[in-house]
């Protein structure tokens, strides 16, 4: 299902994004997900879209309050949702690489569709 949202008259509009976040294959069920206008790919958005991931590994990506996000190339991170034990550092080993927190570094890319392919926004976490 695709919905399109205005911005303000002269916005650009914005299309549903959600997805299923794994890692190794498996469900992620907490943390969040940031969509950053990939501006090397022609994405001249200033706004970033972020979505908390659901018990079901399921994300809805809003920006501003308002879900959906405008077409385009976008770089994704994923965060965990884990919290680090400071009174013990040692012994909050994170789920998977730092890399996925920073959407530079992450290598998950999407590119936002009017009509994307069934699993287009689903994000692959990797522990390698």
């Amino acid at each position: 299902m695709i919905s399109l949202l205005g911005c303000g008259e002269s916005g650009p509009s914005a299309v549903a994004v959600s997805g299923k976040v794994t890692v190794d294959g498996t469900i992620w069920t907490k943390g969040a997900v940031r969509f950053v206008p990939d501006a090397e790919k022609g994405n001249t958005s200033t706004r970033e879209g972020t979505g908390t991931i659901g018990t079901d590994g399921t994300y809805a990506v809003s920006i501003l309050g308002k879900p959906g996000a405008p077409l385009g190339w976008y770089k994704v991170s994923v965060s965990s949702g884990e919290i680090p034990d400071s009174a013990n550092p040692k012994a909050s080993k994170p789920p998977f690489p730092a890399r996925f927190g920073e959407p530079d570094k992450s290598g998950l890319q999407v590119e936002v569709v009017r009509t994307p392919a069934s699993g287009a926004y689903d994000l692959k976490v990797t522990t390698k």
